[in-house]
């Protein structure tokens, strides 16, 4: 699916969901880093077989193992500020701060957080715990308190939701305003569903473009 344009060098949005796809026509720069991305991807996460508890998908995808490689962090951090670019001048935001799950989205939000001071753009980054812990910060939220600010969630991967809708209900109980979630990969197995309609989502690709090849 095609849900986006390109003005100049930048991304305008014209869909609520934002799917970044592989026949864009981006400047020659981006349009090499989405591609070498994609074989990145496919290389390092794309693993044939069946996924626990999902006997009816033939592959396993996942993004995180991409997003610890040096050149893969590189990769989907220019990819994203592309994208954010394109929506805050669309609309209008004041974000502030990004993050998501410690184990999957934590690395590529410290990558996104370190670059996108050579772009204009100042974030601090939170992390979401799986559990509350019994010792330390008793909290699943960890990093600058969201409360009152503008956040975007970052995911690896979109799944079937239900994961992404526990994370949205953590966020707003503690006071954030979350403007857009990030994936890099949209597993298509019913997340966008699972979403807010008003809630964007930005996304490099889907698990049906990484499956061919």
């Amino acid at each position: 699916m095609v849900d986006c344009e390109i003005n100049n060098d930048y991304f305008v949005l014209i869909s609520q969901s934002t799917h970044i796809t592989s026949e864009d026509p981006m400047t020659t720069e981006t349009n090499g880093f989405k591609g070498e991305l994609y074989e990145l991807i496919r290389r390092l996460c794309l693993r044939h077989g069946h996924a626990p508890g999902k006997p009816t998908v033939p592959v396993r995808l996942t993004a995180f193992t991409t997003a610890l490689e040096q050149r893969g962090a590189f990769l989907i951090t220019m990819m994203f500020l592309e994208w954010f670019h394109a929506m805050k001048n669309e609309k209008g935001w004041s974000v502030e701060m990004i993050g998501g799950d410690t184990s999957d989205t934590l690395g590529f939000a410290t990558a996104i957080m370190a670059l996108a001071e050579r772009r204009g753009h100042s974030f601090s980054v939170f992390g979401i715990r799986p559990q509350t812990l019994d010792h330390g910060l008793k909290t699943r939220l960890i990093g600058d308190d969201v409360s009152g600010r503008q956040v975007i969630l970052l995911q690896d991967t979109l799944g079937d939701g239900e994961a992404l809708t526990n994370r949205l209900e953590l966020l707003r109980a503690a006071g954030a305003t979350v403007v857009a979630v990030f994936s890099i990969i949209d597993l298509e197995e019913g997340g966008l569903t699972a979403m807010p309609t008003d809630l964007p989502h930005g996304c490099l690709f889907t698990a049906t473009e990484l499956q061919r090849g």
